[in-house]
């Protein structure tokens, strides 16, 4: 949402983020307290020339409850032209659509990715249960669904959603980007200078991002070669997960070359894009992949599985190769490039051009801003301003 609020900003829109003050996942538990970002609540904060509300979370925070958001939301909700509503299975998602609806002022609803078949195994009948009472009577009655990707729309198309879809992309600030750190302060810093090609994954350390099945390809690489390594960049999501990966990462026979860093940001996380030569994320779900947007930016070729929703976009702009979930067929696309350094160089160019083309802040901002004035126009308003 943010890149999307700064966006829309530089285009001259009054943007307004309401959200809640909850850090992480939240508890169920009512004698658990939650974990809260360090921020002013129930009070406007400027960003990006946008304007952030944070409201405290109550119990349960799980859910994202937060009472004083619904009370400003219902006063407020009047006052902006559309609602654009981020993620499912929420109160402030509910509440969001509850008070545009009474109001009427239209509504789109973003899924994050939370209706993928993959991630609708986790949960099933609590997810039945709240679709069946409110979410698909909220999502049936929205102005429309935003989707990231062309294949995240036709993934959901089963469902049979009487909203229509419209697929505008993530977008990145590329002035972010420009500036390259020189090569070597990631590996000094936490690689022990390891002088051979780097694979890198980066992103969360999270059941659906197939890191086993990059573990194991990587080991099977290695079989044939002592030159290569893999760095795993991320935080734990959760815990557990993270514990049995890196227990796997022990027992492959290659963990002498397998480094985790934890999670890296800012100026350290581009130090890890510099000094990589391969991105991989062969991923068993993926509505959009903004990870895989930044490696591209940075000039990273990129394998990706064909569950990661912009693989079509890869595959046809030559950006990166395009892999199955099975540890062999990721072996062989990170041997073909490690053989053929002058194909990744191909591959990092036609990854630029792609993300300057197609993914740049700029370019989303047009194409939000033209999906805005289409429905308010159909709603017989103007569009000034959005929530």
């Amino acid at each position: 949402m943010q890149g999307m609020g700064k966006a829309l900003a530089q285009r001259g829109h009054h943007v307004v983020l309401y959200t809640t003050d909850v850090n992480g996942p939240g508890t169920l538990n009512p004698l658990r307290g939650s974990t809260r970002l360090d921020v002013v609540t129930n009070q406007p904060t400027f960003t990006d020339g946008y304007e952030v509300w944070y409201f405290p979370v109550d119990w349960p925070s799980r859910w994202r409850c937060s009472w004083p958001l619904a009370r400003r939301l219902a006063k407020t909700v009047r006052d902006f032209d559309v609602v654009h509503i981020h993620t499912l299975y929420a109160f402030t998602s509910q509440v969001a659509a509850f008070f545009s609806r009474r109001a009427g002022v239209p509504y789109l609803i973003r899924f994050h990715g939370t209706l993928d078949p993959f991630l609708r195994r986790k949960s099933r009948a609590k997810k039945w249960l709240y679709d069946a009472l409110w979410q698909k009577s909220d999502i049936d009655r929205a102005a429309a669904i935003h989707y990231t990707a062309q294949d995240e729309m036709e993934l959901a198309a089963p469902l049979g959603f009487k909203a229509s879809g419209i697929v505008v992309p993530l977008g990145l600030d590329l002035d972010s980007y420009r500036i390259c750190p020189e090569r070597g302060e990631f590996r000094s810093k936490h690689l022990h200078n390891w002088k051979g090609p780097v694979v890198l994954y980066l992103g969360r350390i999270n059941f659906k991002k197939g890191l086993e099945v990059l573990i194991d390809a990587f080991a099977a690489l290695c079989a044939g070669r002592r030159d290569t390594c893999l760095a795993i960049v991320g935080h734990p999501d959760p815990d557990g997960y993270a514990d049995s990966i890196r227990r796997r990462a022990a027992a492959s026979g290659a963990a002498d070359r397998i480094f985790f860093t934890g999670p890296l940001f800012g100026r350290e996380k581009l130090e890890a894009l510099a000094d990589a030569d391969i991105w991989a994320l062969p991923s068993h779900t993926e509505n959009f992949g903004v990870a895989v947007v930044e490696a591209m930016a940075m000039g990273l070729p990129v394998i990706v599985s064909h569950n990661v929703a912009i693989h079509h976009e890869i595959s046809r702009s030559g950006a990166g190769l395009v892999v199955s979930c099975d540890p062999a067929d990721v072996k062989s696309a990170l041997e073909k490039l490690l053989e053929n350094p002058s194909q990744r160089g191909v591959m990092g160019a036609n990854g630029r051009a792609l993300v300057r083309e197609k993914y740049s802040l700029q370019q989303v901002g047009k194409s939000l801003e033209q999906a805005y004035l289409n429905i308010v126009q159909r709603n017989g308003t103007l569009l000034n301003s959005c929530a």
